[in-house]
């Protein structure tokens, strides 16, 4: 949060930041926005759910690690420019691809 305050004070009402809500209501809010920020896990092990549900709405995504705030493609994103939004194959997010990746395993005990 420290590194949005700046920002905080500057955009006023135009940066919402939002605590827990349920799925559904998060994606429809998220479909609003101009753009998403995403903060990072501190591990790599896996990706949150929240990335495909960011990919749900077509908005581009600002994504950094909590330790590497980069302010200046920060400024693009406010200025329209997007050509640094995470990308990610959302098409590994398919139920039908995790559930052959389970029966896979299964099937290599």
């Amino acid at each position: 949060m420290a590194c949005l305050k700046p920002y905080m004070r500057k955009l006023g009402d135009r940066l919402i930041i939002n605590s827990l809500i349920p799925r559904e209501d998060c994606i429809y809010e998220f479909s609003k926005c101009d753009f998403l920020i995403n903060v990072e896990n501190t591990t790599k092990n896996q990706a949150p759910s929240k990335i495909a549900d960011y990919f749900l709405t077509k908005r581009p995504v600002y994504n950094f690690a909590p330790d590497k705030f980069n302010s200046q493609i920060f400024e693009e994103f406010l200025c329209g420019s997007y050509s640094n939004a995470l990308k990610i194959d959302i098409s590994k997010y398919d139920i039908k691809k995790v559930a052959n990746a389970f029966l896979s395993l299964l099937e290599h005990q």
